[in-house]
């Protein structure tokens, strides 16, 4: 019997890959809080509800993921920030590539900056290959 890897165990796998290729990360972590006389565990956060588990950068690229069981389901408020990023990345605009001989570029001007548009995944611990690809 095969014991399924939990999300804290997904988490350690994750950081560790993001770490071995380099990439600098953010994760937030809840702390344990007192309320009403009962030990809780709440993340402190400041704007709307539901950020996803990460936020990673290793130039070019910019990464965002979340992490779930493999029956986890995203709260509304984190799908609600995976259809915001889906949105923003279908309404920019690129310069229209030069074809020349059958080979595609991109002529920038002087100064002109390349638009990067963030990676955004839900991740699940059958999907450890994948996020070896990803992260390589």
């Amino acid at each position: 019997m095969t014991i399924p890897m939990t999300e804290a165990d997904l988490a350690s796998f994750v950081e560790e890959c993001l770490t071995r290729f380099g990439w600098q990360w953010y994760h937030p972590r809840p702390g344990r809080v007192r309320r009403h006389g009962k030990e809780i565990y709440e993340t402190a956060y400041s704007g709307n509800k539901g950020f996803l588990d990460y936020l990673a950068l290793r130039p070019p690229r910019i990464l965002i993921a979340d992490l779930k069981r493999e029956t986890g389901k995203l709260t509304p408020e984190q799908q609600e920030w995976f259809d915001l990023w889906e949105r923003c990345q279908q309404t920019i605009l690129f310069e229209p590539l030069n074809i020349k001989r059958g080979i595609a570029s991109v002529a920038l001007k002087k100064g002109q900056k390349v638009l990067t548009v963030p990676e955004v995944y839900l991740w699940r611990a059958n999907d450890r290959d994948r996020i070896l690809e990803v992260l390589r």
